[in-house]
């Protein structure tokens, strides 16, 4: 990084920004967790009924793996394990003709 002075006029007095009024919840949304984490099953670690999860993948409840055939993308997703914590890995064999061909 480079300071200059700065030079032709005065520097402008520092304003605070206007503070953020939170938007209200939505009432469908599923509710905060306890510890404030939007994430559901952020360690892939929960299998639950009636919930979402990846076909043929065990303890991904809240997660949904997306390829469509209208975008050519094709992969698999697995869970690994790396430093304590479940991770998942999406293997993509193909990344089909769009950005969004292949979701987690």
């Amino acid at each position: 990084m480079r300071v200059y002075e700065l030079t032709g006029r005065s520097y402008r007095t520092p304003v605070p920004p206007a503070p953020i009024t939170p938007q209200a919840r939505p009432s469908d949304a599923r509710p905060v967790l306890a510890d404030g984490n939007e994430i559901y099953n952020n360690n892939f670690t929960q299998t639950a009924a009636n919930v979402p999860s990846i076909a043929g993948v065990a303890n991904t409840a809240y997660w949904q793996y997306l390829q469509l055939p209208d975008f050519g993308g094709s992969g698999s997703v697995a869970i690994e394990a790396n430093g304590g914590s479940n991770f998942a890995k999406v293997s993509v064999s193909n990344g089909g003709n769009a950005p969004h061909a292949i979701q987690l």
